[in-house]
């Protein structure tokens, strides 16, 4: 028997049983572990909660789970045995020096920047994965963003229907800038009340991430769609809502009647904050409340005090309040971002930094890659309430590939353009080329229906699968 030949047979069956590994049955228990570790938090639990991530954390299917995931999102071309390697090379213990331990595990065509971008971004995400059932109990319903299943229209109506109901006057509203510091760490370390174990892992994990903002090389590395810095924003703002609702001076004098019910309302979706109010005294006193709890925190709030004007705009969406409704329509940055994401796809810059048109795409090929922005985006706003505003955005759209056509042949092709590019279906022009057709925002607000907004009670780990099965279909049409 020669050297090699142990070596050869163990590749092969770990290249065979990576194929073979049933994904469907393995994000089946990692479903469960969660659905478990939300019931137990919710039940205050904690001991048993605790058990319920220990086993999230020592599976072995979660860390082939995790490591499939991150593999698959950063393209990286890793055969399965060096994949199935990475998954058992995954620890829980410390793991700030991992040169070293790169290097003893003897890894073939794999460098150390993308051994660590991966095994950093699947640690991130079992962290995810432990942390979010059990703050998904925990949360206020005021906090919207970096929530499973939970979007900017859910925030917007929530908003919407409390405006309705109370008819504030006063509003607040900023961004918040989170840069994870060893102070923010410290508190953070304070809330996550888990149990030994876990609490050391969690510490650990947010050491390496203070420890990785200073490294340099590191800002070439993609980044990924794991929100694990968003659930810790989340959760480091976690008990302010709770703090204003208990503030019974600023409720009795913004609301003499003592119906509190109708007092101070807050809301976060991710970085962005709102806080409604009806009293001028209150909204002063609110505004210092904020910035103190906020730089307690260390998030460096930019803010802006200003009254409930008729207009007023938030998370790209612009309110116009009337006597007798109120219209929300997409903000003017909003559509300043889907015109600067179009012009992307038609133009690029040259090395003197001057803008060119892309000369060797087809209007063809350009439609296919702008209608499924205008898709996404239309689908965001489709909780708009007017629809004729979506005509002047079709309509600068289509002026801007029309300009994109003339800077493209060096020619007026004002004639060509009408007889090869613009045709009329049903009464409407419509920008088409072979089998392609530009998409119409106003057509596609119309056949948009009825949405339905999320009850805060509401979590994906309530074990109602078919209705969160259908709401992930809404969110990804």
């Amino acid at each position: 028997m020669y050297k090699n030949f142990f070596n050869e047979i163990t590749d092969k069956r770990l290249i065979v049983g990576w194929n073979k590994i049933p994904w469907e049955n393995k994000q089946h228990l990692i479903q469960k572990l969660q659905e478990q570790i939300y019931q137990t938090a919710l039940r205050g639990e904690i001991i048993s909660m605790s058990r319920f991530q220990k086993i999230t954390l020592a599976s072995v299917s979660v860390k082939f789970v995790a490591i499939k995931i991150v593999t698959e999102e950063k393209k990286y071309s890793i055969n399965n045995t060096n994949k199935i390697k990475l998954a058992l090379s995954l620890r829980t213990d410390n793991s700030s020096k991992l040169y070293p331990y790169w290097k003893g595990l003897h890894f073939n065509n794999i460098s150390y920047s993308e051994f660590y971008d991966i095994y950093t971004q699947s640690i991130a995400w079992i962290t995810h994965l432990i942390l979010e059932p059990q703050w998904e109990a925990y949360l206020e319903p005021s906090i919207f963003g970096f929530r499973s299943y939970y979007s900017k229209k859910d925030a917007i109506l929530a908003l919407l229907k409390q405006i309705q109901k109370n008819k504030f006057h006063y509003i607040i509203s900023g961004y918040l800038k989170f840069k994870l510091d060893q102070k923010q760490s410290k508190i953070l370390a304070k809330k996550l009340h888990n149990s030994k174990y876990i609490a050391n892992f969690l510490n650990r994990y947010l050491y390496a991430k203070i420890e990785v903002v200073n490294l340099t090389y590191l800002t070439t590395l993609k980044t990924s769609k794991v929100s694990i810095e968003g659930l810790l924003l989340n959760i480091l703002t976690y008990g302010l809502t709770y703090h204003l609702m208990e503030n019974r001076l600023l409720q009795k004098i913004d609301n003499p009647q003592n119906n509190l019910s109708n007092s101070i309302y807050y809301i976060n979706f991710g970085d962005c904050f709102c806080a409604l109010c009806h009293s001028s005294i209150v909204s002063k006193w609110l505004l210092q409340i904020l910035e103190r709890n906020f730089t307690s925190l260390a998030l460096n709030p930019s803010q802006d005090l200003s009254y409930l004007k008729p207009e007023f705009r938030f998370l790209g969406f612009l309110f116009k309040i009337k006597a007798n409704s109120i219209d929300i329509l997409p903000d003017i940055n909003s559509q300043k971002a889907l015109i600067y994401k179009i012009r992307k796809v038609l133009y690029k810059k040259d090395f003197i930094g001057r803008t060119r048109a892309l000369t060797h795409l087809t209007l063809e090929k350009a439609i296919y890659k702008i209608n499924p922005i205008l898709l996404s985006w239309s689908c965001c706003h489709e909780i708009c309430t007017q629809n004729k505003y979506f005509r002047s955005i079709d309509q600068i759209i289509d002026n801007t590939l029309y300009r994109w056509q003339i800077k493209k042949y060096k020619r007026n092709t004002i004639s060509s353009w009408k007889k090869q590019c613009i045709k009329y279906i049903k009464n409407r022009k419509r920008i088409t080329e072979g089998k392609a057709l530009l998409k119409l925002l106003y057509l596609e607000s119309l056949k948009q229906k009825t949405y339905s907004a999320l009850f805060y009670h509401r979590s994906i780990y309530d074990q109602d699968h078919s209705y969160w099965f259908r709401r992930e279909k809404n969110l990804k049409k």
